[in-house]
């Protein structure tokens, strides 16, 4: 991921894991599905490098992937505060 830290322009190095927790049934604005539930946990690995970067910074969110959809259809942050949802969608 590139970033700017007060115009030290640079690629940020970044830690994924991710675990599917289960399958669950979602509804969005889309319609309701049936969905893997997938916990991602991010760690920012450039802070030793870049000080002014979000040093140490971690996070967790959810996404729910769909088969039907064949695509995520909703995010989550770790507060479960909704970041975006699908409205609609099309198989092509």
């Amino acid at each position: 991921m590139r970033t700017d830290h007060d115009g030290d322009a640079h690629l940020d190095k970044y830690s994924n894991d991710m675990t599917v927790e289960g399958i669950e049934d979602v509804t969005v604005p889309a319609g309701t599905f049936k969905a893997f539930k997938i916990k991602q946990y991010q760690r920012n690995l450039s802070c030793e490098k870049y000080p002014r970067a979000r040093s140490g910074w971690f996070g967790t969110a959810y996404y729910w992937y769909s088969p039907d959809a064949k695509k995520i259809i909703k995010r989550t942050d770790a507060n479960n505060t909704v970041s975006w949802e699908l409205v609609s969608y099309e198989l092509k």
